[in-house]
């Protein structure tokens, strides 16, 4: 037996490296027709390809935008897992202050893909936003595998639970208000990174459900998925052959503005009272608490993944405020405070305590009430 067993573990380490799952390729389409895989090279020029096509349509977007909206009100929602419950709250406070704004553009990434379809579509929908982030449990988002059979698949989790959940939430008819508000100039937009590529990108769902049809419904299904699929933990989605993934690996909350300098402010109609503003609401507590980290290499790793992913927030904030303040726009940030609903489950996003998530949306409604906006970013 103690012959045998290095024996075992060594092909069942070689079976573990062969276990590379089949998916589509990137494929390039010949003068006569026929298709093939694409190389390194050529993923390369597409990257940059897909850049400038992607730049000059958002552009010519964010014109008509402009043109539509003025003041522009741009509204961005971080991601955050199961603290989402936390804005969810906070756009009902806002709704029953009576200064809840129109918003001419709203972005999400993560946990907060499907929270910026609903605030694009109006204070109609909280009630809605209220039963989907308080009752859910963790069991209505992922099927998680037994350990012993993950090294097999592409996550720990499967998504099918959270794909039947999300169509149930963002039915076709919900799909098609987006596309009617988008023929009126506004944008949604959704955030996911591109694994083939190693890019972000911004995708704008108000043009995505323009057909209005199946096959456009699926699709704006399959970017919501791809920025919710954590990494490891739900497996990524294809698109147009593409791997895509959770948009917060880049960028942990987004805001899609203008370029050039001081538009938003120029397009402002005389005699309107409130400036453009830029709108942030992040589902995390504002710094990485003081903590005695245990000296094993599970929590030693964590603790690390915390740190890294604050320090992402603030690269991705700071980045929003120069933005907005080079666009002409002022800037309004606010977060989780410090302290609040801190039981066992408060710090994790993929846990679903029924407590925890009406404490965080409780606690959203009372700081959208009392307008709790930050005018800076952290340092």
């Amino acid at each position: 037996m103690r012959r045998t067993l290095p024996a075992l573990l060594g092909f069942l380490a070689i079976g573990l490296a062969a276990c590379t799952h089949a998916r589509p390729a990137t494929r390039i389409t010949l003068p006569d027709g026929r298709s093939r895989p694409a190389s390194k090279f050529e993923l390369q020029v597409i990257r940059e390809f897909v850049r400038q096509v992607e730049a000059k349509t958002r552009a010519e977007s964010l014109g008509a935008c402009l043109a539509a909206h003025s003041p522009l009100m741009e509204l961005a929602i971080s991601g955050g897992g199961s603290q989402g419950a936390w804005a969810a709250g906070f756009l009902r406070g806002w709704s029953e202050s009576g200064t809840r704004p129109r918003f001419g553009i709203v972005t999400g990434v993560s946990a907060g893909a499907i929270l910026a379809v609903f605030a694009f579509l109006g204070p109609e929908h909280d009630a809605a936003m209220e039963r989907a982030y308080t009752e859910v449990r963790k069991r209505d988002v992922m099927r998680e595998r037994p350990t012993m059979f993950v090294p097999f698949y592409t996550a720990v989790a499967s998504s099918e639970p959270l794909r039947t959940r999300l169509e149930r939430l963002v039915t076709p008819e919900i799909i098609s208000r987006v596309a009617d508000e988008g023929d009126l100039g506004r944008r949604l937009y959704i955030g996911t990174v591109n694994l083939d590529l190693g890019t972000f990108r911004a995708w704008d769902l108000t043009a995505e459900a323009g057909p209005r049809t199946p096959a456009s419904y699926r699709r704006c299904i399959d970017v919501l998925m791809a920025s919710m699929a954590v990494g490891v933990l739900y497996p990524p989605v294809f698109i147009d052959g593409a791997m895509h993934g959770d948009g917060g690996a880049r960028r942990h909350v987004f805001a899609v503005l203008p370029e050039s300098e001081t538009p938003a402010a120029e397009a402002v109609s005389p005699g309107s009272a409130a400036p453009p503003t830029t709108y942030v609401l992040v589902n995390v507590r504002p710094a990485v608490a003081t903590r005695l980290v245990p000296n094993s290499i599970i929590d030693i790793g964590a603790r690390n993944v915390e740190l890294l992913a604050d320090e992402a927030l603030h690269g991705s904030l700071a980045r929003i405020e120069r933005d907005a303040r080079r666009a002409g726009m002022e800037f309004r940030l606010a977060t989780i405070p410090a302290g609040a609903c801190m039981d066992a489950s408060a710090g994790s996003m993929i846990e679903f305590n029924a407590a925890t998530l009406r404490c965080l949306y409780d606690q959203g409604v009372k700081d959208g009430l009392a307008r709790a906006w930050i005018e800076r970013a952290p340092d």
